[in-house]
């Protein structure tokens, strides 16, 4: 699973530009709703983060700790759907 490296301003804001595109559609809801999946390791939990409604970043939160984690999408970014973040 990919991680989530390198750190952009604010505190514990993390940062990784993603490919603008399609989203994957869940079978029986958000039907082509953009969506990443996160794995945070310290709360040893899987959160699915739909995309903001401005279409310009998804934001997660640590159940656990309650780090918040924002991944912004952009043109130079990565298709990678999945990430595993340590909090």
């Amino acid at each position: 699973m990919p991680r989530a490296m390198g750190q952009a301003g604010g505190q514990g804001d993390w940062r990784i530009d993603l490919l603008a595109g399609d989203g994957v559609a869940e079978p029986g809801g958000s039907a082509g709703r953009p969506w990443l999946g996160v794995y945070f390791k310290c709360a040893h939990a899987y959160v699915r983060v739909f995309r903001n409604a401005a279409g310009t970043a998804y934001q997660a939160r640590c159940p656990r700790c309650a780090r918040t984690i924002r991944f912004a999408v952009g043109a130079a970014g990565t298709e990678r759907r999945t990430f595993e973040v340590s909090c």
